[in-house]
């Protein structure tokens, strides 16, 4: 990403950096911790615990009901849909839980970062300058926990995948979202990733959704359509909150 984009690292004032540092030492901790938390608990309950980040963040700034009404709906919606409700939450592993209330914490500090970095930096810049920091912090980290050879063939290839998909592409366009509609907005609007997960699990790979999963997906849908409604009614919309 560094030799497509060239970041410039000239014309940006102490205040920018500190932005990138923030955001790349938010964006280390947060996926180390997730992977963390997925390698410990079942992928319903690390997903559901870490969206109480962005949506509580999303409740923070609230303005007005409609706001809280949106993240409540969000929020119920994600529990649906990950299933998090049928795991025995008494017997689950408690560092687990810790990596994913962590992962959660982070992601609600990058949403702030990301935004604030955006101000600072033409493009992507930022962003990638932050991605690069947060590889050398989680690369040792790595090397650490990995179970096995890391040049081969097959795990370069994937490491490469991932890095692009759940990473470079996704934090880019993120970083574009976030200078156009507010933190309260864009959090929950996150909320529709897992749904758009499960129907794409459903339509590519044939795993069709329960009736619960169902209505977590249209609870999630319905609670996007709140919070982009209100904001985008004349004199509502602003992009500070």
């Amino acid at each position: 990403m560094m030799v497509l984009v060239r970041p410039s690292i000239k014309g940006h004032d102490p205040t920018a950096w500190r932005m990138v540092l923030g955001l790349g030492l938010t964006l280390g901790a947060m996926n180390f911790c997730f992977y963390q938390a997925l390698a410990r608990l079942p992928i319903g309950v690390a997903v559901t615990i870490e969206f109480l980040g962005p949506l509580l963040l999303g409740a923070a700034m609230s303005r007005r009901v409609r706001d809280g009404i949106a993240v409540a709906a969000a929020l119920c919606g994600v529990v649906l849909i990950s299933q998090a409700l049928r795991a025995g939450w008494n017997e689950l592993d408690h560092l687990g839980i810790a990596c994913a209330a962590t992962a959660g914490a982070c992601w609600a500090a990058y949403i702030l970062f990301q935004r604030e970095v955006g101000k600072h930096f033409k493009g992507i810049d930022g962003i990638t300058w932050a991605l690069l920091l947060a590889a050398i912090v989680v690369t040792p980290l790595g090397i650490i926990y990995a179970h096995g050879p890391l040049t081969s063939p097959k795990v370069v290839g994937a490491g490469a995948g991932v890095a692009l998909l759940s990473s470079a592409l996704p934090y880019s366009m993120e970083m574009m979202a976030l200078r156009t509609i507010p933190p309260r907005v864009f959090s929950v609007l996150l909320a529709l990733e897992p749904a758009v997960a499960a129907l794409a699990g459903m339509l590519v790979l044939h795993q069709f959704l329960t009736a619960w999963q169902m209505l977590g997906a249209g609870l999630v849908v319905t609670a996007s359509i709140i919070i982009t409604w209100r904001g985008g009614r004349p004199g509502a919309h602003d992009t500070t909150g």
